[in-house]
């Protein structure tokens, strides 16, 4: 907090120099392509910023820094980034060959349930018909919508997409390891045994291939920015007397 409050007074004292200020439009303005981005209006703004402990106020003066802080990037830090065009297109694809896409999952599936206080052979008796039910639609998936309306128990049917994280862990490994099109041997969860049929998958980040190289670029970029940033604050303070008085 010291050194980000000795930071504050060094780049301030660059704002005096420079004669830079931020207008009241240019704050009103970036606010306004933030609500425009997110999809907020005046009242849903202030309740967004409300969950983060944050007034309007608030947000405000910590745009006003950041808004300073790239004109300060601007004129001072720019030019002493040479990152040229090569540089960038080869980081984009070292990290687009190592990039993990997750994806969601749209399932059917077909439950035979079991009370929690059930017998142990009514646990048994559910498992052996979730098992012939498994073994007549792994040769025929095209018939497992068909067959849970006559042979699978109540809850059973589409469960549409969905995440990691959404559904029962030993339910969701299932779902997730199983190929499109394919249907999984039966998976004990605490309402019972599934059998679960994978209609298809997709990734979450669908952006085209066009539109992740062009914001790989920006983020790259902007990480080269900031560590010119970090050096240039270094500079300053080496090149100022700094005096602590606690």
């Amino acid at each position: 907090m010291l050194d980000s409050l000795i930071a504050d007074r060094l780049l301030q004292q660059q704002v005096d120099a420079l004669h830079l200020d931020v207008t009241t439009e240019e704050i009103d303005r970036a606010i306004k392509e933030v609500k425009t981005q997110n999809g907020l209006d005046d009242q849903t703004f202030r309740q967004a910023l409300a969950q983060q402990g944050m007034t309007v106020s608030m947000y405000r003066e910590n745009l006003r820094k950041q808004l300073l802080k790239a004109k300060i990037i601007n004129i001072k830090v720019r030019s002493r980034v040479a990152v040229t065009d090569r540089d960038l297109d080869a980081s984009v694809t070292r990290r687009l060959k190592g990039r993990k896409v997750d994806f969601k999952v749209h399932a059917q599936h077909a439950v035979f349930l079991v009370k929690a206080d059930a017998p142990a052979m009514v646990g048994e008796g559910q498992k052996t018909r979730a098992q012939a039910f498994f073994e007549r639609v792994r040769l025929e998936p095209q018939a497992f919508e068909a067959m849970i309306k006559t042979q699978a128990d109540a809850g059973s049917g589409d469960l549409g997409f969905f995440r990691r994280g959404e559904m029962t862990p030993v339910f969701e490994e299932v779902a997730f390891k199983t190929e499109p099109g394919q249907v999984a041997a039966p998976v004990r969860t605490p309402v019972g045994w599934h059998v679960i049929k994978v209609v298809e998958r997709k990734n979450l980040d669908e952006r085209k291939d066009e539109d992740l190289r062009r914001d790989l670029r920006e983020q790259l970029m902007a990480e080269e920015l900031e560590r010119a940033f970090k050096r240039y604050v270094s500079e300053l303070r080496n090149q100022s007397h700094v005096e602590v008085r606690l």
